[in-house]
This record gives structure tokens, sequence and C-alpha cells, in this order.
């Protein structure tokens, strides 16, 4: 028996939501160990376009980029989750106060 509540509610977070997450903990590494983004994207396999897209979540990487990126940068496994996985927060400016 299929519950239509969680089928309508997957669907409806589906189109109406997309992850976007924040990579500057896997820039801050790239940057640590020395890689620019061409660099990695050649030492990864993945084409210099992709990668960019993929930094400014146009594309979502792959769990073969995950691995690849993770590999060249020697980020553990257990460790992936901040480097890939950390929600993007919109920062807003408070109005009406001073500065």
């Amino acid at each position: 028996m299929v519950n239509l509540f969680c089928t309508e509610n997957r669907t409806e977070r589906n189109e109406s939501m997309e992850e976007v997450f924040d990579y500057e903990k896997l820039r801050s590494r790239m940057k640590e160990c020395g890689f620019s983004q061409d660099n990695l994207a050649k030492s990864a396999s993945i084409g210099r376009t992709s990668l960019s897209l993929k930094l400014n979540n146009k594309v979502a990487f792959t769990q073969t980029d995950m691995r690849r990126i993770s590999k060249v940068l020697f980020i553990a496994a257990e460790e992936i989750g901040p480097y890939f996985f950390t929600p993007l927060v919109q920062k807003t400016e408070l109005k009406g106060r001073g500065g």
C-alpha cells in the first residue's frame, strides 16, 4: 500500500526546491593543498567546465566526482559531508539598522 501523503510531499519538494550547497570548505581545502580549479579538474579526471559548474551549484556533484576529489585532496570518506553537503545559507541584509 502506497502512502499518498508521502508521495505527494516528495513530489512537491522535488519540484519546488533544489538543494544548494556551500562549497567554501571544499574551496579552502583546494587552496590549502595548492590546487586551482583547473589543476583539481585535471588531477581528478573531471572536465574543467564541469567542475566550475558544480562548484557554482549549476550541476550536482556525482558520487564518482566526490570520490575522485576526496582522493586528490586527501579527504577521508567519513569526512566528506562538510565538504559536499553543507547547505548554503543565504545572507540577508538587515534593513533599518545603522551601520
